[in-house]
């Protein structure tokens, strides 16, 4: 958990969502005092909100694929967070999970190209808590779908082999 990655905004939303939706974080804060103020403002709202540990790499995916809407709206003042594809986007694609991303961001652009979820122009706690609203069941599931089918086109390992294998030959290992 880091501060620029909108998780304040999210739980400060959360406490308007419709009571279908609940919020779980999961991972943990390098940065201690970070740490406690998302813990304390997610504890505020204990019925909403939950805040669970990091589980291994290689169990994200599966731990995520227990939501419906994974959900990374990073904050934009850095270029960085703007033009990155992030791991975040790709597990919650691996896991079958809607997406909803900031607009204008490259993670927007693959998201919108696999129809897989919403780029949100204004993320601010509000507006992402009336897109919810405005959601359906049949909606979220139509978005899981797509996410579904984009992260079966969307595999490093088979579209970037041989860039992984020359990385692996350079560096003496086999990717």
């Amino acid at each position: 958990f880091k501060p620029d990655r909108g998780l304040l905004e999210l739980v400060e939303s959360a406490a308007h969502w419709p009571q279908r939706y609940r919020l779980v974080l999961r991972g943990h804060a390098p940065n201690e005092t970070f740490g406690a103020l998302l813990a304390q403002r997610g504890s505020v709202l204990a019925d909403r909100v939950r805040v669970e540990p990091t589980v291994a790499p290689d169990a994200v995916v599966r731990a995520a694929n227990s939501a419906d809407i994974g959900i990374f709206l990073p904050g934009l003042t850095s270029p960085q967070n703007r033009y990155a594809l992030p791991n975040k986007l790709f597990e919650y694609l691996a896991a079958g999970l809607m997406v909803i991303v900031p607009a204008g961001t490259d993670m927007a652009d693959v998201v919108a190209t696999h129809h897989a979820g919403l780029a949100l122009d204004d993320v601010s706690p509000a507006a992402l808590a009336r897109r919810l609203s405005a959601l359906s069941q049949e909606d979220v599931d139509g978005f899981k779908q797509r996410a579904h089918a984009a992260s079966l086109t969307l595999q490093a390992r088979r579209d970037y082999a041989p860039l992984l294998d020359a990385f692996g030959a350079a560096s003496g290992a086999k990717a």
